[in-house]
Protein backbone atom coordinates (compact mmCIF):
# COMPACT_ATOMS: atom_id res chain seq x y z
CA UNK A 1 0.00 0.00 0.00
CA UNK A 2 1.03 3.63 -0.41
CA UNK A 3 1.47 5.87 2.61
CA UNK A 4 0.33 9.13 1.04
CA UNK A 5 -2.69 8.03 -1.02
CA UNK A 6 -5.78 5.93 -0.38
CA UNK A 7 -6.50 3.77 -3.40
CA UNK A 8 -9.50 1.91 -4.72
CA UNK A 9 -10.24 -0.28 -7.72
CA UNK A 10 -13.38 -0.96 -9.74
CA UNK A 11 -13.74 -4.25 -11.61
CA UNK A 12 -16.88 -4.83 -13.69
CA UNK A 13 -17.57 -8.51 -14.31
CA UNK A 14 -19.69 -10.58 -16.61
CA UNK A 15 -18.92 -14.29 -16.94
CA UNK A 16 -15.22 -14.12 -17.89
CA UNK A 17 -13.72 -14.84 -14.44
CA UNK A 18 -10.80 -17.18 -15.15
CA UNK A 19 -8.19 -14.56 -14.23
CA UNK A 20 -10.30 -12.67 -11.66
CA UNK A 21 -8.51 -14.20 -8.61
CA UNK A 22 -5.15 -13.03 -9.95
CA UNK A 23 -6.53 -9.59 -10.85
CA UNK A 24 -7.76 -9.15 -7.27
CA UNK A 25 -4.53 -10.46 -5.79
CA UNK A 26 -2.37 -8.25 -7.99
CA UNK A 27 -3.96 -4.95 -6.98
CA UNK A 28 -2.08 -2.95 -4.35
CA UNK A 29 -5.07 -0.91 -3.22
CA UNK A 30 -7.03 -0.37 -0.03
CA UNK A 31 -10.48 -1.29 -1.37
CA UNK A 32 -11.90 -3.08 -4.38
CA UNK A 33 -15.45 -2.91 -5.70
CA UNK A 34 -16.49 -5.75 -8.00
CA UNK A 35 -19.71 -5.17 -9.92
CA UNK A 36 -21.26 -8.30 -11.36
CA UNK A 37 -23.83 -7.78 -14.10
CA UNK A 38 -26.75 -10.17 -13.70
CA UNK A 39 -27.62 -9.46 -17.32
CA UNK A 40 -25.69 -8.26 -20.30
CA UNK A 41 -26.11 -4.57 -20.92
CA UNK A 42 -28.79 -4.90 -23.57
CA UNK A 43 -31.00 -6.72 -21.07
CA UNK A 44 -30.78 -10.18 -22.62
CA UNK A 45 -29.28 -13.53 -21.64
CA UNK A 46 -29.21 -13.86 -17.86
CA UNK A 47 -25.83 -15.17 -16.80
CA UNK A 48 -24.61 -16.90 -13.66
CA UNK A 49 -20.96 -17.38 -12.78
CA UNK A 50 -18.70 -17.82 -9.76
CA UNK A 51 -17.82 -14.15 -9.26
CA UNK A 52 -19.34 -13.99 -5.76
CA UNK A 53 -17.46 -17.09 -4.57
CA UNK A 54 -14.17 -15.67 -5.85
CA UNK A 55 -14.74 -12.29 -4.21
CA UNK A 56 -15.61 -13.89 -0.86
CA UNK A 57 -11.99 -15.04 -0.59
CA UNK A 58 -10.71 -11.44 -0.54
CA UNK A 59 -11.55 -9.29 2.54
CA UNK A 60 -10.80 -6.03 0.68
CA UNK A 61 -13.46 -6.75 -1.94
CA UNK A 62 -17.03 -5.49 -1.86
CA UNK A 63 -19.26 -7.49 -4.19
CA UNK A 64 -22.22 -5.76 -5.85
CA UNK A 65 -24.66 -7.50 -8.16
CA UNK A 66 -27.00 -5.55 -10.39
CA UNK A 67 -28.13 -4.69 -13.88
CA UNK A 68 -26.96 -1.58 -15.71
CA UNK A 69 -28.04 -0.07 -19.00
CA UNK A 70 -24.49 0.35 -20.24
CA UNK A 71 -20.96 -0.71 -19.31
CA UNK A 72 -20.18 2.92 -18.51
CA UNK A 73 -23.08 2.97 -16.02
CA UNK A 74 -21.68 -0.13 -14.37
CA UNK A 75 -18.22 1.41 -13.99
CA UNK A 76 -19.58 4.75 -12.80
CA UNK A 77 -21.48 2.94 -10.05
CA UNK A 78 -18.16 1.66 -8.75
CA UNK A 79 -16.61 5.12 -8.85
CA UNK A 80 -19.51 6.55 -6.85
CA UNK A 81 -18.89 3.95 -4.14
CA UNK A 82 -15.23 4.94 -3.80
CA UNK A 83 -15.52 8.71 -3.48
CA UNK A 84 -13.25 8.67 -0.42
CA UNK A 85 -10.26 7.45 -2.49
CA UNK A 86 -7.57 9.67 -3.98
CA UNK A 87 -7.36 7.51 -7.11
CA UNK A 88 -9.30 4.53 -8.45
CA UNK A 89 -7.97 1.86 -10.79
CA UNK A 90 -10.40 0.78 -13.51
CA UNK A 91 -9.70 -2.77 -14.72
CA UNK A 92 -11.68 -5.56 -16.32
CA UNK A 93 -11.74 -9.04 -14.80
CA UNK A 94 -9.25 -10.23 -17.43
CA UNK A 95 -6.76 -7.35 -17.27
CA UNK A 96 -3.52 -7.30 -15.31
CA UNK A 97 -1.58 -4.15 -14.46
CA UNK A 98 1.64 -5.36 -12.90
CA UNK A 99 2.37 -3.98 -9.41
CA UNK A 100 5.34 -1.92 -10.56
CA UNK A 101 3.18 -0.39 -13.30
CA UNK A 102 0.47 0.46 -10.79
CA UNK A 103 3.07 2.46 -8.90
CA UNK A 104 4.31 4.12 -12.10
CA UNK A 105 0.79 5.13 -13.14
CA UNK A 106 0.12 6.67 -9.72
CA UNK A 107 3.36 8.64 -10.03
CA UNK A 108 2.34 9.76 -13.52
CA UNK A 109 -1.01 10.99 -12.18
CA UNK A 110 0.69 12.90 -9.37
CA UNK A 111 2.91 14.67 -11.89
CA UNK A 112 -0.12 15.62 -13.98
CA UNK A 113 -2.81 16.80 -11.54
CA UNK A 114 -4.65 18.56 -14.38
CA UNK A 115 -5.93 15.18 -15.61
CA UNK A 116 -9.24 13.57 -14.66
CA UNK A 117 -8.39 10.11 -15.97
CA UNK A 118 -5.17 8.36 -16.94
CA UNK A 119 -4.39 5.63 -19.43
CA UNK A 120 -1.62 3.56 -20.95
CA UNK A 121 -0.86 1.13 -23.75
CA UNK A 122 -2.92 -2.07 -23.92
CA UNK A 123 -1.92 -5.44 -25.31
CA UNK A 124 -4.63 -7.92 -26.27
CA UNK A 125 -2.91 -11.30 -26.38
CA UNK A 126 -4.01 -14.12 -28.66
CA UNK A 127 -2.88 -17.75 -28.49
CA UNK A 128 -0.12 -16.95 -25.99
CA UNK A 129 2.20 -14.04 -25.32
CA UNK A 130 3.80 -13.73 -28.76
CA UNK A 131 0.75 -12.49 -30.67
CA UNK A 132 -1.64 -9.59 -30.09
CA UNK A 133 -4.81 -8.44 -31.82
CA UNK A 134 -5.20 -5.03 -33.39
CA UNK A 135 -8.02 -4.11 -30.99
CA UNK A 136 -7.37 -0.75 -29.34
CA UNK A 137 -3.82 -0.72 -30.68
CA UNK A 138 -3.95 3.07 -31.00
CA UNK A 139 -6.15 3.57 -27.95
CA UNK A 140 -5.00 4.41 -24.44
CA UNK A 141 -7.96 3.29 -22.31
CA UNK A 142 -8.87 4.74 -18.96
CA UNK A 143 -7.03 2.73 -16.28
CA UNK A 144 -6.89 5.21 -13.39
CA UNK A 145 -9.43 7.87 -12.44
CA UNK A 146 -10.00 10.54 -9.87
CA UNK A 147 -13.21 10.06 -7.84
CA UNK A 148 -14.73 13.08 -9.57
CA UNK A 149 -14.41 11.45 -13.00
CA UNK A 150 -17.28 9.85 -14.92
CA UNK A 151 -17.06 7.53 -17.88
CA UNK A 152 -19.02 7.29 -21.11
CA UNK A 153 -18.95 4.64 -23.84
CA UNK A 154 -17.32 1.96 -21.71
CA UNK A 155 -13.91 3.55 -21.01
CA UNK A 156 -13.94 7.00 -22.47
CA UNK A 157 -14.12 9.94 -20.13
CA UNK A 158 -16.14 13.12 -19.95
CA UNK A 159 -13.08 14.94 -18.57
CA UNK A 160 -9.42 15.42 -19.47
CA UNK A 161 -7.64 12.15 -20.29
CA UNK A 162 -3.86 11.85 -20.13
CA UNK A 163 -1.84 8.79 -21.07
CA UNK A 164 1.65 7.33 -21.06
CA UNK A 165 3.24 4.83 -23.43
CA UNK A 166 5.70 3.65 -20.78
CA UNK A 167 3.15 1.35 -19.10
CA UNK A 168 1.35 -1.69 -20.51
CA UNK A 169 -2.03 -3.06 -19.50
CA UNK A 170 -2.14 -6.81 -20.18
CA UNK A 171 -5.49 -7.97 -21.57
CA UNK A 172 -6.01 -11.74 -21.28
CA UNK A 173 -9.49 -12.03 -22.76
CA UNK A 174 -8.53 -14.54 -25.48
CA UNK A 175 -6.35 -16.60 -23.10
CA UNK A 176 -9.39 -17.85 -21.17
CA UNK A 177 -11.35 -21.11 -21.64
CA UNK A 178 -12.58 -21.38 -25.22
CA UNK A 179 -16.21 -22.00 -24.25
CA UNK A 180 -16.48 -18.72 -22.34
CA UNK A 181 -14.67 -16.68 -24.98
CA UNK A 182 -16.81 -18.03 -27.82
CA UNK A 183 -19.97 -17.33 -25.81
CA UNK A 184 -18.86 -13.75 -25.24
CA UNK A 185 -17.75 -13.22 -28.83
CA UNK A 186 -20.99 -14.60 -30.20
CA UNK A 187 -23.25 -12.56 -27.94
CA UNK A 188 -21.46 -9.22 -27.83
CA UNK A 189 -20.14 -9.07 -31.38
CA UNK A 190 -16.50 -9.13 -30.32
CA UNK A 191 -15.31 -10.47 -33.66
CA UNK A 192 -13.96 -6.98 -34.26
CA UNK A 193 -11.45 -7.65 -31.49
CA UNK A 194 -9.53 -10.00 -33.75
CA UNK A 195 -8.58 -7.64 -36.52
CA UNK A 196 -4.92 -7.26 -37.33
CA UNK A 197 -3.37 -10.11 -35.34
CA UNK A 198 0.40 -9.75 -35.45
CA UNK A 199 3.51 -11.16 -33.84
CA UNK A 200 5.46 -9.34 -31.11
CA UNK A 201 8.49 -10.09 -28.98
CA UNK A 202 7.27 -12.47 -26.32
CA UNK A 203 5.82 -10.62 -23.32
CA UNK A 204 8.00 -12.29 -20.73
CA UNK A 205 7.01 -10.04 -17.84
CA UNK A 206 3.33 -11.01 -17.74
CA UNK A 207 4.15 -14.63 -18.61
CA UNK A 208 6.53 -14.81 -15.66
CA UNK A 209 4.03 -13.08 -13.37
CA UNK A 210 1.39 -15.72 -14.13
CA UNK A 211 3.92 -18.50 -13.58
CA UNK A 212 5.07 -17.06 -10.24
CA UNK A 213 1.44 -16.93 -9.10
CA UNK A 214 0.72 -20.50 -10.21
CA UNK A 215 -1.74 -19.43 -12.90
CA UNK A 216 -1.88 -21.82 -15.83
CA UNK A 217 -3.14 -20.68 -19.23
CA UNK A 218 -5.85 -23.05 -20.51
CA UNK A 219 -4.62 -25.44 -23.17
CA UNK A 220 -7.76 -25.22 -25.29
CA UNK A 221 -7.66 -21.61 -26.45
CA UNK A 222 -9.84 -19.94 -29.04
CA UNK A 223 -8.47 -19.75 -32.58
CA UNK A 224 -9.33 -17.65 -35.59
CA UNK A 225 -11.21 -20.62 -37.07
CA UNK A 226 -13.24 -21.03 -33.88
CA UNK A 227 -14.35 -17.43 -33.82
CA UNK A 228 -15.17 -17.50 -37.52
CA UNK A 229 -17.81 -20.12 -36.77
CA UNK A 230 -19.69 -17.97 -34.23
Amino acid sequence: MYKDVYLGAVIPCYRLTYYLPLVLKSLYVNEIVVLSAGKVWDGENDCTDNTYEICAEFPRVKFIEGSWNTQADQRNEGIRRLQHCHYIFMLDSDEILLPEDQYSLIQFAKKHPEGDTYGCLIRNYFGGFSYVTGMNIDHRPVVLVKPSARLREIRNTTGKHLSTDNIILHHLKFLQPKEDVLWRCGHKGDLRDLRGIHKIDEAKDIKEYLKNNNVVIPKDLVTINDVGQV
